[in-house]
């Protein structure tokens, strides 16, 4: 990284938690200002309302930006990796940005670098793991081996040399099921036969899976689950644990 930006994952999740802090007060203190409390009372316990559809629309809309996307994957990442160690995570920044100018989860977002090899680092002691993380689209391809390994042919061409990078792939929608039509088995040997032109240490996906756990599923160099219960990783998330 040209401009890193190195932040406890403590003080990460902070500056999360406070962005959604303070969107849910600004999203509150407008719904005040066209409703009384008790219409808002009413919306809420009955779960529909222009302020639920409010809430949702953001939500949405905040899960979907790449740059939410790779942060909130950097906090599971060191959870995965270190599960009960106190990391530091870095980002790149782009080179008019200042580290030191970083205060917020806004500033954060704002200022990162677009055009990377390495999305993330997650550091613990003189350990340190570099991270490209990707969205497979499932909107634009099938659900099958076949498609996904085109797809990552194409990566894999873009890319071109990643050594000391772990590719982690986002499967979409978070509520994948192993049931689904891509068979991470057969995934991971196909990736063996590729092992000479394979130039990332590792190749994960990462995905909710039905809503039971945070699953990350090693396809190279060995194949390998990791489960982190759902409850356990919200409890983790929210600084409970």
């Amino acid at each position: 990284m040209k401009n890193p930006f190195c932040i406890s994952r403590r003080g990460l999740q902070h500056l999360f938690l406070s962005f959604k802090g303070d969107f849910a007060q600004d999203l509150f203190q407008r719904a005040l200002d066209r409703y009384s409390y008790e219409e808002i009372e009413v919306q809420l316990n009955n779960g529909k309302g222009v302020i639920i559809d409010a809430i949702a629309a953001n939500s949405k809309l905040s899960s979907s930006k790449t740059e939410n996307v790779e942060v909130l994957t950097a906090l599971q990442l060191s959870d995965f990796y270190f599960p009960y160690n106190e990391t530091a995570i870095c980002f790149e920044l782009r080179s008019d940005v200042s580290p030191f100018a970083i205060k917020s989860y806004q500033d954060l977002t704002s200022a990162l670098e677009d055009n990377t090899y390495v999305d993330c680092s997650v550091i613990y002691g003189d350990k340190k793991m570099s991270f490209q993380i990707k969205r497979y689209p499932q909107k634009h391809l099938e659900h099958k081996n076949e498609a996904f390994m085109k797809w990552f042919e194409s990566k894999r061409r873009h890319y071109g040399e990643m050594n000391g990078t772990i590719l982690v792939i986002i499967l979409q929608p978070s509520g994948f099921s192993m049931s689904s039509k891509l068979n991470l088995t057969e995934l991971a040997r196909e990736f063996i036969f590729l092992k000479d032109e394979i130039t990332f240490d590792e190749i994960v996906v990462f995905f909710n899976d039905s809503m039971k756990y945070f699953t990350l599923y090693k396809l190279y160099p060995k194949e390998e689950k990791l489960l982190i219960p759902l409850e356990w990783g919200l409890k983790r998330f929210r600084g409970e644990i």
